[in-house]
């Protein structure tokens, strides 16, 4: 079996992915207002910027940047575990083993990765139109929207 492996870079943008358990659609909104509180305690205490994501049933997709790579991986490790913990979800816990993540660095790659991102929802047929969704970034990096449930960082 191969098993992915993780790269991290400072300086970088990171893209990461992780899932729930089985892939069974466990993103309730308990879970994902949770999961907001864990990004906003923990952006501020590893100076993270979270600077696009998606919350889908099953999974999340959130692209995240920071000067130093261990604070991406504080960063998730604290968030995934906190939620997991503050739910009091047990061993079984809510994900699939680990995040997968790797450094981003060219504003290309940055803005295929947001596309990707703000795609999802409407490429897995969960909503005809992106503004549709309401777990994501793209209301506020693309509507302007003045409140959205989780506010994104910029890179300047």
């Amino acid at each position: 079996m191969n098993r992915w492996h993780n790269y991290y870079a400072d300086n970088h943008a990171h893209f990461s992915t992780f899932t729930c358990k089985d892939w069974q659609p466990l993103l309730t909104e308990t879970v994902i207002t949770c999961l907001y509180d864990e990004w906003r305690r923990n952006s501020e205490r590893f100076s993270v910027k979270v600077l696009a994501y998606v919350i889908m049933p099953e999974h999340v997709h959130v692209l995240i940047w920071s000067e130093k790579a261990d604070n991406v991986v504080r960063f998730l490790q604290r968030s995934l575990g906190q939620t997991t913990k503050r739910l009091k979800l047990g061993a079984g816990g809510l994900w699939k083993e680990r995040p997968r993540v790797f450094p981003v660095q060219y504003e290309s790659v940055i803005s295929q990765k947001m596309d990707y991102i703000h795609a999802n929802p409407v490429r897995r047929g969960l909503v005809d139109v992106p503004e549709d969704w309401r777990h994501f970034s793209y209301g506020q990096l693309m509507l302007g929207e003045d409140d959205p449930a989780f506010r994104c960082a910029s890179l300047e």
